[in-house]
């Protein structure tokens, strides 16, 4: 069986690659979808509906937020009275995504739709809030033939010269991540369509996919794991070519794009090009080598299978590659424990929390909720 994978925007887990947006590299023209009709073919929101704010929202806004208080004030209250069972009691639900109307009419939605909601609330109390792309460790589900590399997103902003807030609905992200990109309105909005597009393709959807894909690629052309995704559209569509085409455009801009170059050696293989597969193959190895979070993933992978041997040296290798991540020493203890090695699990934790320390002071001044 061939897997394809697929990227995501979702709260578990992050795809490998962090490159969202290539400025140096134009974009290339989309191949339509071959033999469909789309008369039936989902299409997509309007992006402005995405954010857009109605009455209730604007009631909710001024009975639960001093709109004359300070900054700081306002982003207090805010997260309380969307979180609060009493007032709005926002909840998290693993789904497909919706408009923040919508998440605010149900009271749940995943954490990219959760993060659209507290979006549009939060510019309409006079708060800045932007989108944040969160490098977390990579995580891979499987659904049919498809694998779902899943990047997670939340909320962030200004409160003063001095201190930002984090607003993240996930219930399994530590509220320490790896690092965070800024996205504009359209890169959150495109990795809405992006989700969207998912959900259709795993349920064989292949021409409303196609819409939501191009309608993401229209938005934010430059990120990588759009074209790829579409790239698995005409891949299921029989269209190898323009499938080669656009993995090989997203390559170009995410050259760590491994599940772009995952599908395209998996490609040029079933069409008899080895050499170049091989090649590929050496490139994806390569660049996972060289990732100290996917050393880690291993390393858990390990853990959980009870290798603690095996867990420790993996996850040790990512020491080597990233000394300054904290988790990688609290899990190299939890395997040295299992192993019965108490001197180096004593070493371990002890660089554990002198990085812990080191990071909670580096964010002082910074809200987290």
């Amino acid at each position: 069986m061939l897997l394809r994978i697929l990227t995501t925007t979702a709260c578990l887990a992050l795809f490998a690659g962090c490159a969202l947006n290539n400025p140096r590299v134009t974009p290339i023209a989309i191949a339509p979808l071959a033999g469909h009709d789309f008369a039936d073919a989902k299409s997509p929101r309007a992006a402005h509906e995405l954010l857009a704010v109605n009455d209730d929202m604007r009631a909710f806004v001024e009975q639960y937020v001093n709109l004359d208080a300070s900054r700081q004030r306002r982003i207090e209250q805010l997260p309380r009275a969307v979180l609060h069972p009493g007032t709005l009691g926002l909840e998290y639900q693993d789904r497909m995504p919706r408009t923040a109307a919508e998440a605010f009419s149900t009271t749940n939605g995943n954490c990219l739709t959760l993060s659209m909601l507290f979006v549009a609330l939060a510019r309409e109390a006079g708060i800045e809030a932007d989108f944040y792309a969160v490098d977390v460790v990579p995580e891979w589900t499987l659904a049919g033939d498809i694998v779902f590399a899943t990047r997670h997103i939340n909320v962030g902003g200004k409160l003063g010269s001095r201190s930002t807030y984090v607003m993240d609905f996930s219930p399994y992200i530590a509220r320490r991540e790896i690092g965070r990109t800024k996205l504009s309105d359209a890169q959150a909005i495109a990795q809405y369509y992006n989700n969207i597009g998912a959900e259709y393709l795993a349920n064989g959807e292949l021409a409303s996919a196609y819409r939501q894909f191009v309608a993401g690629i229209a938005l934010a052309p430059r990120i990588s794991f759009l074209w790829s995704n579409l790239a698995v559209v005409f891949s299921r569509n029989n269209q190898r070519s323009d499938a080669r085409d656009a993995l090989r455009f997203a390559i170009r801009l995410d050259p760590e794009n491994t599940s772009a170059m995952t599908n395209l050696a998996h490609q040029l293989q079933l069409e008899g090009d080895q050499a170049a597969a091989d090649a590929l193959a050496a490139r994806i190895a390569s660049v996972q080598r060289d990732n100290p979070y996917y050393q880690f993933a291993l390393g858990e992978r390990h853990l959980a299978e009870a290798r603690y041997a095996e867990a420790l040296t993996q996850i040790q290798r990512a020491i080597d590659l990233q000394p300054r991540e904290p988790l990688f020493y609290h899990r190299a203890s939890a395997a040295a424990r299992k192993l019965g090695d108490n001197a180096l699990v004593a070493t371990l934790k002890a660089t554990a929390e002198r990085l812990d320390e080191q990071e909670q002071s580096r964010r002082q001044g910074r809200l987290n909720f």
